[in-house]
């Protein structure tokens, strides 16, 4: 009959199941939102990579445009304008994906109609200097030369001050994604080796079934 009497009842279960359902659903939302976190970190960390990428490709190809001009107003070798031919159009479908990205992450489209203006205005400074042809009088292609440059160095400036942001900030998002994974792991460490706390207490107490309830909390 003593030992009937310690067989746990309904209620007893029922509350196990009640605790495990609750302590299931706690654990569920805390990993959802370390999930939810980290995939936003992640996706910001992309874009951040992804504008740096075509920042820099968008300079190389500005730089590209700007070197065969200068070949051919030297030479007169229209060989030299055929990396002109190949990045210009690539130039406008960058800026406008760029744009895009930037859209995306709530730049205002007006820092971008700034990189449009000036890259329109260098584009149409080497179609200019292409269309008159290479002029070997000295003083004017220096002139050609030195306007080439002028325009190249402020557009390098706005591009490579984009691309540091751009770095940095990758490098704080991947500082960031890399805190919540270590928090995340620190988390489930550390809500283990409770359960193994527990579970250690527990089987003491199973062995010592005998003795007094009181006897069985922690430290005894």
């Amino acid at each position: 009959m003593k030992l009937l009497t310690r067989i746990p009842g309904k209620e007893y279960f029922i509350s196990l199941f009640v605790i495990g359902a609750a302590l299931f659903i706690t654990f569920s939302i805390i990993i959802y939102r370390h999930y939810d976190d980290a995939s936003k970190f992640n996706q910001w960390v992309l874009v951040d990579y992804e504008m740096a990428r075509q920042a820099r490709l968008l300079e190389s190809n500005l730089l590209n445009m700007e070197t065969s001009v200068r070949g051919y107003l030297l030479t007169g070798d229209q060989g030299f304008l055929e990396p002109y031919n190949q990045a210009a159009p690539m130039v406008n479908k960058q800026l406008d994906y760029f744009r895009q990205l930037s859209l995306q992450e709530g730049y205002p489209a007006s820092t971008f109609d700034i990189w449009r203006t000036r890259i329109d205005s260098f584009h149409r400074l080497l179609a200019t200097q292409i269309s008159d042809g290479p002029d070997y009088n000295h003083p004017q292609l220096v002139h050609a030369i030195k306007e080439q440059k002028a325009q190249m160095d402020v557009l390098r400036r706005l591009i490579e001050t984009t691309i540091v942001y751009r770095v940095q900030n990758l490098n704080l998002q991947l500082s960031a994604v890399r805190a919540k994974a270590n928090e995340f792991f620190m988390d489930h460490a550390r809500r283990h080796r409770t359960c193994d706390h527990r579970n250690v207490l527990g089987d003491a107490c199973h062995r010592r079934a005998d003795r007094p309830r009181s006897t069985c909390a922690p430290g005894n």
